[in-house]
């Protein structure tokens, strides 16, 4: 929804770590707009506020898990992509710890 992949650092917990100001924003955002409307509503001290700001609290809270599942969901699957070895048309011949490959051309002409 609102997170960017490249704000958060890959990590095995539930939520991400960030590593750039928009990642801390993100976070202070979230936690700002969960907070403050709920804390507006419980301090009218009306019974329909008490529930308004509890359902807020609820709706609130699922978006921001929801956003941050999201997030995590897409750093695993770019840390997965990240992982894979690509030899690419340009070089023919390519090195790695195990292997030196040396790739021919076809000549079915």
């Amino acid at each position: 929804m609102f997170g960017n992949v490249t704000w958060f650092k890959p990590t095995s917990s539930k939520l991400p770590i960030p590593i750039s100001f928009s990642g801390w924003l993100f976070y202070f955002l979230w936690i700002a707009a969960i907070l403050v409307p709920s804390a507006v509503m419980f301090f009218f001290r009306e019974q329909a506020q008490v529930w308004e700001g509890l359902t807020w609290l609820l709706v609130s809270s699922s978006a921001f898990g929801y956003d941050t599942y999201s997030v995590v969901k897409e750093i695993k699957k770019k840390s997965e992509l990240d992982s894979l070895f690509f030899i690419g048309e340009d070089d023919s011949h390519v090195s790695t710890k195990n292997y030196d490959l040396n790739l021919r051309s076809s000549s079915h002409e």
